[in-house]
């Protein structure tokens, strides 16, 4: 065909140049101007764009068939072409979700900035539902090292920003829990080869208290998130009641901060009504006021407010608070049902038995030695043949006497596997609702 091309090192493609005839690539309000295409050969048949930037975020381009260079031409405009009509279809789905959406010209993606979790983070979104997470560090604090993690194919049919925000970040923590659980297995696999003494302890227990904002001045306050994210709490944020029930469906919270004024709804009717969710005993709820006002401070005490602070809030000055009211031992986070839940903890020799169980902890009978404030490995056998659900907790206490026959251990769930935190939740209302 006439073009310039020149072997790249290993000699395994050509990497090629190829002059442009028919002007700059348009699509929509978009315009590229370039005198020359760069492209690597992949395979046989299909090319890799390089030159101009923006090309290089297109899909391989199947050129077989094609029989000189302005072929080839013509089936790079056009990939260009699909690809600025999928941008157009994701920001139309951003803008509709109440997204603010960027497109930059130079890259055929639309851009949306996500805040209010456990940290800002830009997301690239290919078409409607395709989300692009970030490389490292800005959700969870992980980086994501495999490129097929790096794609999330959420649900399309969304109804606002936050859902898009709680779905990213709970694809985040889910390869967090994926990836933990991959380096716990290598470490069994290497005690097993003798390249590692077995230990009780799997981890030294860590704060990763989530904790939920409820209203919208909290949801654009990236510094109050932020000074809790540094303390080592996990936050998730949303607008009002409506999205904070729909996540309390796939979370439980350590605390909740709500405003007192949510559109129609009044922060201090979220007390009993968080409260009346399955599996939830002495949820601490901080009732957050604009200023301060002592016949609505004395309203939230009466109904069960754990705290009553004004905004905007000052996380240094109440750290010790927040710590003291998610760490309260009299704040129950499990219930006594009727049925019994078989738990087998790593490095135990047998199955034991949970006599209460609830979103937060568990209680489990059991004779053996367990380092106090250890983080173990528990896989919980739901009744009637519901499953089994994998977590990491933290052993909180022991009882022994007290007229119990075998000591008790209390403990807290910290990291659940996989979706397994929302299966145990669907159980527990289940069982409240007598299913």
């Amino acid at each position: 065909m006439g073009l310039d091309c020149r072997p790249v090192p290993g000699g395994r493609s050509l990497l090629v140049r190829l002059p442009t005839r028919g002007g700059p690539l348009t699509a929509g309000a978009s315009e590229i101007a370039a005198s020359q295409l760069v492209f690597a050969t992949v395979g046989a048949n299909r090319i890799k764009c390089l030159v101009p930037r923006a090309l290089f975020h297109l899909p391989l381009v199947a050129v077989a068939d094609c029989e000189s260079p302005g072929a080839i031409e013509a089936r790079i405009r056009q990939a260009w072409r699909e690809r600025q009509q999928q941008v157009q279809k994701a920001r139309d789905w951003l803008e509709k979700l109440g997204c603010e959406v960027e497109t930059p010209a130079e890259t055929p993606q639309a851009l949306v900035r996500v805040g209010g979790s456990d940290h800002p983070a830009e997301l690239a979104v290919l078409e409607p539902g395709a989300v692009v997470l970030p490389g490292a560090g800005l959700l969870s604090g992980m980086s994501l090292e495999r490129p097929e993690d790096r794609l999330f194919h959420t649900d399309a049919d969304l109804d606002s920003a936050v859902d898009l925000e709680l779905a990213v970040t709970t694809r985040a923590e889910e390869l967090v829990r994926i990836r933990d659980r991959l380096a716990r297995q290598e470490r069994v696999r290497a005690m097993a080869a003798g390249q590692e003494r077995p230990a009780l302890v799997v981890e030294r227990a860590t704060q990763t208290h989530r904790v939920l904002l409820v209203g919208r001045r909290l949801l654009a306050d990236t510094g109050l998130v932020e000074s809790l994210r540094m303390r080592g709490y996990r936050v998730t944020a949303v607008r009002g009641p409506t999205e904070a029930l729909r996540a309390f469906e796939r979370h439980s919270f350590a605390m909740a901060l709500v405003e007192s004024e949510l559109d129609r709804f009044e922060g201090i009717e979220m007390i009993p009504t968080v409260r009346a969710l399955p599996g939830i005993e002495e949820l601490p709820l901080v009732l957050v006021d604009t200023k301060v006002r002592p016949d609505v401070r004395e309203i939230a005490r009466k109904v069960g407010a754990a705290g009553y602070v004004t905004h905007p809030i000052d996380v240094p000055l109440i750290e010790d608070g927040l710590a003291r009211l998610i760490e309260a031992p009299g704040r129950r986070r499990f219930t006594r049902y009727p049925k019994r839940f078989s738990v087998r903890a790593s490095g135990a020799a047998r199955a034991e038995v949970a006599h209460e169980i609830g979103r937060g902890g568990m209680m489990v009978s059991t004779a053996r030695e367990v380092v106090p404030r250890a983080l173990q490995r528990f896989v919980v056998t739901l009744p009637d043949g519901a499953g089994t659900v994998g977590v990491d907790a933290e052993v909180v206490y022991r009882l022994r006497g007290g007229g119990i026959d075998t000591p008790r251990l209390g403990v807290r769930f910290e990291r659940f596997t996989e979706d397994d935190e929302r299966i145990l939740i669907a159980y527990l209302s289940a069982l409240e609702r007598g299913a």
